[in-house]
């Protein structure tokens, strides 16, 4: 066995014990913010949620000119339109 496992061994054994006093507390209670970082902490979640905000929005324009563009080609593309577009080619080419 290793030392780390003895030590290991060691403390479970000790906390299994009657009697055995309760192992000390990891988590103290925090301390209170300094107002001056929870300001500044407030004043960049501001600034972020502003940008995700113009990104949304930038997202958004950017899935609505793409759709606009899939629809007209799709129109573009119908067979009476596309039939028409032809024959109309071929006129002015004198075809």
């Amino acid at each position: 066995m290793t030392r780390h496992h003895a030590g290991l061994l060691d403390r479970v054994t000790a906390m299994l014990r009657p009697g055995a006093d309760p192992p000390p507390a990891e988590h103290e209670e925090p301390e209170p913010p300094d107002p001056a970082v929870a300001a500044a902490v407030e004043d960049r979640l501001e600034r972020l949620e502003a940008l995700v905000e113009g990104l949304q929005d930038a997202v958004y324009r950017n899935a609505r000119h793409q759709d606009e563009r899939i629809e007209e080609l799709q129109r573009r593309t119908e067979p009476d339109e596309l039939a028409r577009t032809l024959s109309a080619d071929a006129r002015r080419r004198g075809l």
